[in-house]
């Protein structure tokens, strides 16, 4: 089934009981986080067919918050993809660091909502070009002084930060650093943090 129509499941029965039953009808707990969710992401949020982006298991839906309009990211994980132990867990980690990390230059997370099917991380919504992108679209495919000077500058305060909360990136590269306004080369997005402790840093062999 493809996930815009899991997406569609989650809108049309706003269930969000982790509750299911397996082969024996043994009732067991499908859900992830350790907190559970109260409300469903439509309760709060209008998530358009607008496809941002997707990935191995999630899709990036354009959205809006009900309350004030503001246009949002919003991140839909199928747990239905989710195959491994290992892969749930990497997601729990992946929102449980995220949640931790507060700076201009780090894409936000504004909330987290799962049902049965789903996780939903509603996120800072980011228009601009990656930043291999937009060297692509420079004389000669390069940047000026000025222009990678802020760029980096930022980005390096994205990276000092993640340090200071004991995380560090695990793929650093043109591809995963988003700019909010590419015209004026500025604001700087690190996106897709792959991140990771320290202790599991050095127990990977990247």
């Amino acid at each position: 089934m493809e996930l815009s129509a899991l997406l569609a499941l989650d809108e049309n029965d706003f269930r969000t009981e982790q509750f299911m039953f397996d082969l024996h009808g043994n009732v067991r707990d499908n859900s992830i986080l350790d907190v559970k969710s109260t409300r469903n992401v439509f309760d709060d949020y209008d998530v358009s067919e607008k496809v941002l982006g997707d990935g191995s298991y999630s899709v990036v839906f354009r959205g809006q918050r009900r309350s004030n309009g503001e246009a949002v990211a919003v991140k839909t994980i199928s747990k239905h993809l989710l195959f491994t132990e290992e892969e749930r867990q990497a997601v729990k980690r992946e929102i449980e660091y995220h949640s931790v990390l507060s700076h201009p230059n780090i894409i936000a997370l504004y909330d987290t909502y799962e049902t049965h099917l789903n996780i939903h991380m509603v996120l800072e919504l980011c228009d601009g070009l990656t930043l291999d992108q937009f060297a692509k679209r420079c004389p000669g495919r390069v940047l000026t002084e000025p222009q990678a000077r802020t760029i980096f500058y930022q980005i390096l305060s994205a990276l000092s930060h993640l340090a200071e909360t004991g995380l560090i990136h695990g793929d650093v590269k043109p591809q995963n650093i988003l700019l909010q306004n590419p015209a004026l080369s500025s604001e700087v997005k690190a996106f897709f943090f792959v991140c990771m402790s320290e202790s599991e840093r050095r127990d990977c062999d990247c």
